[in-house]
């Protein structure tokens, strides 16, 4: 399965949100995508343990590094609305997918 390729409104700062997938034996359009958006001072590897579980049942596990955590890039700034914009980005550009999010993560999944 190939991914589409980034474009402009999924960027902040020119970068894109790092993140780790778990991806099932067999893909096409129709899998179900699960992304994960972790909590304050979290990663995306919080959530390895249940994508693993997911992917096993045939979904496609996406875990973010969010801005300022884990791989993503780090900046001196902290806005939960650029947060939900750039999850929002991320979500359009993988299509139709279910947003897990905990703590901080579940905040900006409201927003987005």
């Amino acid at each position: 399965m190939s991914l589409p390729e980034p474009r402009e409104q999924d960027l902040l700062a020119g970068r894109l949100l790092h993140n780790h997938r778990h991806l099932p034996e067999h893909t096409d359009e129709n899998t179900p995508r699960v992304v994960f958006a972790h909590g304050l001072f979290g990663r995306g590897r919080n959530w390895d343990q249940i994508g693993k579980a997911l992917t096993a049942e045939g979904a496609i596990s996406i875990q973010l590094d969010l801005p300022n955590h884990g791989q993503s890039h780090w900046t001196d700034e902290f806005d939960y609305v650029q947060l939900a914009d750039q999850l929002a980005g991320f979500i359009r550009r993988e299509g139709p997918s279910v947003l897990v999010g905990h703590s901080m993560g579940g905040k900006i999944s409201m927003l987005a």
